[in-house]
Parts: structure tokens; sequence; C-alpha cells
């Protein structure tokens, strides 16, 4: 009986929230049908606005594939998340460094044979690759 009884109410509470979660859920769905199929670098420009596309697509041109780099923030942006998605399958190396200025950067203890920089500027905004020998 218990049983019977919190089945039904999780029922309940399922249909009384149908009338406000269907329709967005329903534009979401027509919003991903809209751009199926569309190419990554247009869907990134779309979502994440063009200096950050093109940044992104300089830096993937620029870097190896099996290239290890230093992602570091300098806003107070979880860009660095984005960036990081963006550039795999190449490895980053995370610090968290919001409000960043150059000489913090030449501070930030580096592995040797580090090669790359990545800068996360903040959303919307082209991430920066700097050599790690340009920086010190």
């Amino acid at each position: 009986m218990k049983r019977r009884a919190r089945v039904l109410l999780v029922l309940l509470a399922v249909l009384s929230a149908a009338p406000f979660s269907v329709p967005t859920l329903l534009a979401r769905l027509l919003e991903g049908a809209r751009h199926a199929g569309e190419p990554l670098l247009d869907a990134r420009r779309r979502v994440h606005g063009a200096a950050y596309a093109d940044g992104i697509e300089r830096i993937r041109a620029a870097l190896p594939e099996n290239a290890e780099y230093l992602l570091v923030e300098a806003a107070d942006s979880p860009s660095f998340i984005w960036v990081q998605y963006d550039l795999a399958p190449r490895r980053p190396l995370l610090v968290g460094e919001a409000f960043l200025t150059p000489a913090r950067l030449r501070q930030i203890p580096r592995p040797k044979g580090l090669e790359w920089i990545v800068v996360a500027r903040g959303a919307r905004e082209a991430p920066q690759l700097l050599r790690a020998a340009e920086v010190r």
C-alpha cells in the first residue's frame, strides 16, 4: 500500500510539472532539429561567436593533436572549459588564474619541455596561443 502511494505521488508530481516542462522540451528539440547536420565551425560561431571560433581554429591548426599545453584563464569566466573541450584531443595542463597579468603568467611553474600556453580570454573572446619560450 505504501509503495502504491509513493508511485502515485511521483506520477502526480511528474504530471503537474508537464505543462511547464513540455513546451521547453519541444522548443529545444525543434532548435536541435533546425541545426542538425550543421558544420562544427558554424555551430561554434553560432554558440560562442566568430572571434572565439576563429581563435580555436587557429590554435587547432598550430598545435599537433598529441600536444600538451598549459591552459590558463585570464578572465573570471568558465570559458577555459570550452577551450579545453574544443582543443581535444590535445592535453591541457590546467591552471585556474582569474584576472591573469603578464607578470603572473611568467611566474607560473611549467613542466620542462612544455612548448605551448593557451590563454582563455572569456566568453565570446578568442583564446590566445603563446610559445612558452616567449613568455619568459
